[in-house]
């Protein structure tokens, strides 16, 4: 699996005696001073939770954002009995927690100044991958000799594509 989205890491790693994962981590700033991308992982038993945030660029504090929000997507899965039973509950539970904390850093901060951040999370267990996003954070799935795209943007522009306004 390979990450875009903090520093350049390649590991491989295993989950239980029929995972193996290689992944590789790769960030870069674009034309900004600072990167405000956050890329981690997270094994907890035979469980493993992928996270890449985008901190919004300018935003006040989206690298901030970027990592409250993956800290908390990592203390929620680490708190968590693995197997998870609902998996796509956990995630959008975590997510909705993570949300919250975000929101609390922009506490007394002028709206288009808040910090903000989209985020793509998948998590693997029992042989199965789940998945959810925030904003324009997306998923795809490599597979075989194609890329197949898991979600769409949570977008002006998305909405105006689905809606055949535009092309």
């Amino acid at each position: 699996m390979a990450w875009v989205g903090a520093t350049t890491t390649r590991q491989t790693l295993r989950i239980g005696d029929t995972l193996r994962v290689d992944y590789a981590k790769l960030t870069l700033p674009g034309n900004r001073t600072e990167n405000q991308d956050r890329v981690d992982l997270a094994v907890n038993g035979e469980a493993l939770l992928m996270v890449v945030v985008d901190g919004m660029g300018g935003h006040a504090h989206g690298a901030r954002a970027a990592e409250v929000t993956v800290a908390t997507l990592k203390e929620c899965f680490a708190e968590m009995t693995l197997p998870l039973f609902d998996p796509q509950g956990f995630l959008t539970l975590s997510l909705a927690r993570a949300h919250d904390r975000v929101v609390k850093l922009g506490e007394g901060v002028a709206l288009d100044h808040k910090p903000r951040a989209t985020c793509a999370v998948c998590l693997v267990q029992d042989g199965g991958s789940y998945w959810a996003h925030v904003g324009d954070s997306r998923i795809y799935q490599l597979r075989g000799n194609r890329i197949e795209a898991r979600t769409r943007d949570h977008s002006h522009v998305e909405l105006l594509l689905r809606e055949g306004l535009i092309a």
